[in-house]
This record gives structure tokens, sequence and C-alpha cells, in this order.
């Protein structure tokens, strides 16, 4: 396989296992995607460093037209450049994410990144540049510390607020969370329940979020899906989101400078694939989404 500026980075897959089964030239893509098998703060159910090749060999099986927003992938510029190269140490394997993503977006790549824990959307935030964040999670990911750890899986968005990577943020499908992180919420960051969605208050709460945004990155912890779609996480929390809650979210975002967006803490070991699919089917309409706006 040809070797892109980043060989020093990564450590290349090979060609099976292809985000999607195939790519286009390093040269010539717009969206840059990579992995982080990153598991190292689990707290509950590890397996995310078994992730980013799960995601792979799911995504060669899907259809590639997207019937929301009418792109086939087979016709958008993209790239697998393989998986981030770990280390035990979190500081080290963010660093190293910030790096690469610096460096993908010296080459006007869109990150696209395939997780792992979601503290590596931490890293990637170094790499983005100061960005509004929308995230769909079942958690809030507010804690100060947790476990002796003052960044984690569960403390990672409270520190990339006040590392000041972040402008604003509204997380999606949030049900599971401490009075800590409803405190602190309440100060710094918008939220939206599963009540909140089929209650109708979505549509203008994110529209309100989404207006003035000058640049957006889109982090999608997979266990905002409710179990029964997505029984393969980390940390599972009933009464999530649907697909179809999702996605028809997804289809309702009009910004044209995505800077970037992540599927994270998928735990392959603790299911058959579906997780898996969904994370890939995931990443394929938010790929989508992005090229669709970037058309307009």
């Amino acid at each position: 396989m040809p070797r892109t500026p980043l060989a020093k980075t990564f450590v290349h897959v090979i060609e099976p296992c292809l985000f999607a089964g195939f790519q286009k030239p390093f040269e010539r893509a717009r969206y840059a995607i990579f992995g982080v098998p990153f598991d190292s703060t689990v707290s509950y159910r590890p397996g995310q460093r078994f992730a980013p090749n799960s995601i792979r060999s799911s995504s060669a099986q899907l259809e590639t037209i997207s019937l929301r927003f009418g792109i086939d992938l087979e016709d958008v510029a993209f790239t697998d450049i393989g998986d981030v190269g770990v280390s035990l140490s979190l500081e080290e394997t963010l660093q190293r994410v910030g790096d690469t993503v610096k460096e993908l977006v010296s080459f006007n790549k869109v990150p696209v990144c395939m997780g792992g824990e979601h503290t590596v959307t931490a890293g990637i935030l170094r790499g983005t540049g100061r960005t509004s964040l929308l995230v769909f999670d079942a958690h809030l990911d507010l804690r100060s510390s947790y476990m002796g750890l003052t960044l984690c899986h569960a403390s990672w968005l409270r520190y990339a607020i006040e590392a000041g990577l972040v402008e604003d943020v509204l997380v999606v499908g949030a049900r599971g969370f401490c009075r800590e992180e409803m405190e602190y919420a309440s100060k710094r960051v918008r939220y939206l329940t599963p009540i909140d969605l089929r209650k109708g208050d979505g549509e203008e709460s994110l529209a309100s979020f989404l207006n003035g945004v000058e640049k957006l990155y889109v982090s999608v912890d997979i266990d905002a899906f409710d179990p029964a779609y997505a029984p393969g996480v980390g940390n599972p929390e009933p009464d999530g989101l649907s697909t179809f809650e999702v996605f028809s979210i997804l289809e309702s975002i009009r910004s044209r400078n995505i800077v970037g967006f992540d599927v994270v803490e998928v735990s392959p070991p603790y299911d058959s694939g579906i997780t898996s699919s969904l994370a890939a089917k995931m990443l394929f309409e938010l790929i989508s989404l992005s090229e669709k706006n970037s058309r307009a």
C-alpha cells in the first residue's frame, strides 16, 4: 500500500481491512479515516481497543448509498490511513492523536475517527482548533475526576471545556449522570435527554445551538443509542435513542463547516457485531451529511 505523508505516525492496515472496503489516494481524499484502539481508562466493560478493525470489517458489508442524504460513498473522496500507534499512557496517546489531527488538517483533510474510548475525542480537539461541539452520548462525561483519574472517559468533556478546546457544547441523548455533573452542566453545557426529544423539544434546541456556529465537530458515543440497538458498549444505559431519532437529527444539521467527527465506545466483545455495524452506518451517514452540506 502506498505510504502517506503520515507514515511515521500511523500503523497502516492491510487492504482487506480498509473502511468500506475501498478508498481514494491520500492526495485526492477529502476525508481521512483513522482508528484509535485505546481503552485504558474504561471502568466497566473494556474492549474498545478492538473497535476500529471491527467497524472496518462491518463497514465493508454495508451498501454505500445514503437514502437520507442522496450520497453514494463510492463518489466520495476518502481514505483509511490506519490506526494511531497508541501507548499505555493516556497523555502520550492523546498527544499522538492531537499531532496526527493537526497534520491531517494541514493537508486540508477532514479527520474521521473510530475509537477507542471517548477520551480520545479530547486528543482530536487539540488538533482541530477551538470548535463548537455536538455530542451524542448517554452520559455527560463532566466529572471532575473518576476512580482517581482527572482525565478519563467520564471526565473528558469537562477537560475539553476547561482547556478552552470548545466554543459551545450540546449533548444529545444524555440520561445517565450524577449530581456533580448536573450542577456543572447547568452553567456550562446544554443537553437534551431522550425524554426532551420525545416531548418535541429537540428541533428548536438544536437550531438554537447551530445558529451562528462557525466550526462544528460531531462526536458520537455509541451508547447514546438504546442498548436494544447497540448492546456492545462500555457503559450501557437503558431508555436510549433509536436509530430513527439519531439519523433524523443528523438530517436537520445544515452546517457547511463540519471540521471532523468520531464514533467511539464500541466494545465488540459484548455483542455479535450489531454495534460495529451501527457504528459503521453512523460514519457512512456522517460522511454523507458533511459531503451534502459542502456541496450545497
